[in-house]
């Protein structure tokens, strides 16, 4: 987060303009929810991809230490914070000042194309994601619950997939 906010401060450009503040967390935390649902359904199915299962192996469930997981973990949720912030913060606010509501459609593009070398059905899955989260950002106000959605997003398809794996909860 400090490289952003550093970026954003040499530019001289408000941190908070460009969704880094909480933003209206009512409607944030509701969006959140419904696409909450929506992330956890996906996954479901995701996980079964055979592709999937082998590109998101995540070896790390498989040893059974919570340790491990979670420093797994926060380092996907750091990852996610820059991710989030590149894409719907750095690029949306502003080009929608610019473009209006084709600002999502841009970024969600570019977003896609990150995800070239990965799977097909996240490749083609992450077009519609980045317009979702997209949306999110711009409703809300703030980067901050795609943070949440993403990382959920990470987490479920990788706790599904050692489920799968294991037939039982990978860390009990």
């Amino acid at each position: 987060l400090a490289y952003p906010v550093l970026v954003l401060l040499l530019l001289r450009i408000n941190p908070l303009h460009n969704g880094l503040g909480v933003g209206n967390w009512r409607k944030g935390l509701w969006l959140s929810f419904l696409a909450s649902i929506a992330v956890l359904c996906s996954c479901f199915l995701f996980a079964r991809v055979p592709a999937m299962q082998s590109y998101y192996s995540a070896p790390r469930w498989g040893t059974g230490d919570a340790g491990l997981i979670l420093a797994g973990e926060w380092g996907r949720l750091r990852t996610l914070v820059g991710w989030e912030f590149l894409f719907r913060g750095f690029l949306l606010f502003p080009l929608y000042e610019i473009f209006g509501p084709a600002a999502n459609l841009i970024q969600a593009t570019l977003c896609a194309v990150t995800h070239m070398n990965k799977p097909l059905v996240e490749m083609y899955g992450s077009f519609p994601f980045a317009l979702l989260l997209g949306y999110l950002a711009r409703r809300s106000g703030s980067v901050w619950y795609g943070v949440y959605v993403h990382w959920l997003l990470g987490f479920a398809l990788e706790f599904c997939i050692a489920i799968g794996k294991r037939g039982t909860i990978p860390f009990l």
